[in-house]
Parts: C-alpha cells; structure tokens; sequence
C-alpha cells in the first residue's frame, strides 16, 4: 500500500490490520500498522519532516478496491540499524481510517439547522458539538427561544448518525449578516454534566452572572423607591407599578441575548 503525504508516495508494508467502531458515526472502520523502510539519514530526516505534516494534515491511500481514504496518524516511532550513510531506517505508523463529520442538517429538537462548518469531539463519553450555522428571522427566533428555555432537547446529526442524543446548549454566539442572522452554537451531551460534578451546568457562567447583575440592579432600584416614597414624590400606587413593570422586564430574553452578540460568529 501506497501512502501519500503531501505530494510524495510513500511504499508500505502492512504489518497488522484490525477493524474498530466509531464513537463518532457507529460505522465499522479499520485500523492499520504499517512499516515504512528508508536508508541514509537524509532519506530518515525526510521522513521525519513528512511524519510532522502527517500530525497535521491528514494522509491518504487506496484501499485493495482501487478506493482512496483518508487516515489520521496516531502514533509513530522508528529504530534504526547500523549508522550513517549505510543505517536503515524503520518506521512504524498506526493509522486509523478518517470519517467526514459533516452533517447535512442538525436537528434540535423540531429546528432543522445546516452548518457550514461543524465540529465534533468526545469528552470522555459525552459527545461536544460546535457548529456554525446562518439561519433567517424565523429559524433565529426559534433557536433563540430553545436557548432561553436552559433545557436538554433530542438531537440529531443527520449524515453522521441517525442516533438521538439529548443535548444542551453551551455558548451561543451570533453576529447580523444582512437579512440573515449568524450563529455558533455549542451542545453539551446530557452525561457530560453526570460525569462532571464540578460542571456549572446549563446556561453557565452567563446565568450567575446575570443573575447578580440583575441582583444589583433591583437592590438599587428598591432603594430608589423607597427614598422617593419616603420624601413622597412618588405615590404608593405609581411605586407598585413601576415594581410590577421591572418584574416584567426580567423575563425578556433578549436583554441577555443582546451579550451573545459578536462581530463575526465564523470567527469564534
């Protein structure tokens, strides 16, 4: 099997093969050792220089179908025998097939997203998605309303894997594109909070901040009042509405959502 890095192929031999689940998609997938044998320190140097761009930059190689796929490189280590110009080389690779996690839609709950750019990782067993989306008003204003209910929500990642994962909302970010509205969003995996007692949980830290700003500011706004009822410039009955009014106020998302608003949300 040939392996190609960058624009240089690479003749291998395949020590040992074995086949493994994605976390990722469930799909079965295969695992390769494979030894790459050079001569000559230039030659070993080389190969060094392209192990450093394979850390980085994916590798491919036809499979025995004639089929090209991509792997990432996991390990590598080498030994050597005799030394100069004359010592041999070995290198060895473990490689593991590549998936493309590109979902064709992301489904929370009964809002239907299309990222253009998407990214997904395990913290242990919980599934982290950052996803970056443009939606119109109607698709903003649902999205909005989920990420102010603070709750878990079914989601599936159509494309990668039919399976549903309830998740929560991390940060959410957002930015004004013409009649379009940007967002980048985080979900967290429900376990993800079971497996880390010292998670500040869902809507953390923006909720306690919030919450003590808030906190402040009614402090303040009773001793108002209280100091303009005192010196009687405003009546008992003006004062209650005023307090009802503020209580209102409180329950508006969008004052909080406002601090969610960024320049750019493809940059974040």
């Amino acid at each position: 099997m040939d392996l190609r890095i960058g624009d240089r192929g690479i003749p291998t031999d395949i020590e040992e093969r074995t086949n493994f689940v994605s976390r990722h998609t469930g799909r079965t997938c295969v695992r390769l050792h494979v030894l790459v044998s050079v001569s000559g320190k230039g030659e070993h140097d080389r190969m060094l220089d392209l192990v450093q761009n394979a850390r980085h930059n994916n590798v491919s190689a036809a499979d025995e179908a004639g089929r090209t796929r991509m792997w990432k490189v996991r390990n590598h280590s080498y030994s050597y025998q005799n030394s100069g110009d004359s010592a041999v080389y070995n290198h060895r690779f473990e490689l593991e097939e590549d998936e493309e996690l590109m979902p064709t839609s992301l489904h929370i709950d009964e809002l239907v997203l299309r990222p253009h750019k998407y990214e997904e990782e395990f913290d242990r067993e919980a599934l982290i998605i950052s996803a970056w989306t443009s939606t119109n008003e109607a698709d903003s204003q649902r999205l909005k309303d989920l990420v102010a209910r603070r709750d878990f929500y079914p989601v599936v990642r159509v494309g990668i894997s039919e399976e549903i994962r309830e998740m929560r909302f991390g940060a959410v970010l957002w930015s004004e594109d013409g009649a379009s509205t940007k967002h980048r969003i985080t979900l967290v995996e429900r376990i993800y909070d079971e497996q880390h007692d010292s998670s500040p949980g869902v809507g953390e830290p923006e909720a306690s901040n919030v919450e003590r700003s808030l906190a402040t500011g009614l402090g303040m706004i009773d001793g108002l009042l209280e100091t303009l009822g005192a010196k009687e410039i405003l009546t008992p009955e003006e004062i209650a509405g005023i307090r009802l009014k503020a209580e209102e106020e409180i329950q508006i998302f969008d004052k909080r959502w406002a601090f969610r608003r960024v320049e750019d949300a493809d940059k974040w």
